[in-house]
């Protein structure tokens, strides 16, 4: 995550510079530290990490926040890293670099909603706050992605060596 979209960012959108950014996510470490729920123990917690229904004990927030957190986020990051890759290679076209985004939407909003509403699963508050700082910046991702897909995609996709998707640069 960021990993090829905060470099296009400080250096050819230059909304904020890295100070600022770092100041932002500080400020919303501190406040979610604030708002985060306070750690709570449930009996009826299951630990497995490998279950029969662990979409829906994540859903009803029954599973601990790591085992909600981890599995997708780095899944998430490892397509993220995967599909950029590709593009930046030329062997993914922009069209399809959409379509992979489009699919990861869905359940990166189940994955956010399960997380919330696991956060009091765990031993630290600190752990609830940075696992909801990272949700937002998996949506802060997806912002700036949306960014550089409709007005940095000459930048980004290289849409000079593009023959065949030429028309998905503009």
């Amino acid at each position: 995550m960021f990993y090829y979209s905060l470099p296009l960012f400080f250096t050819h959108i230059k909304w904020f510079s890295l100070s600022e950014l770092l100041g932002v996510a500080l400020l919303l470490l501190f406040v979610l530290g604030l708002t985060a729920p306070p750690p709570e123990q449930k009996e009826e917690l299951v630990q497995s990490l490998f279950d029969e229904h662990y979409v829906h004990l994540c859903w009803l927030g029954l599973k601990p926040l790591w085992a909600v957190f981890w599995p997708w986020f780095l899944f998430f990051n490892l397509a993220v890293f995967t599909v950029d890759s590709l593009v930046l290679a030329g062997q993914l076209s922009a069209s399809s670099w959409d379509d992979v985004y489009f699919v990861l939407c869905l359940p990166s909003i189940l994955w956010s909603i399960a997380v919330w509403r696991n956060s009091s699963n765990t031993q630290y508050r600190i752990w609830a706050a940075l696992a909801r700082l990272m949700t937002l910046a998996v949506w802060f991702e997806y912002a700036l992605k949306w960014v550089i897909r409709f007005d940095y995609a000459r930048i980004f996709f290289n849409c000079n060596e593009v023959v065949l998707d030429y028309a998905a640069c503009f």
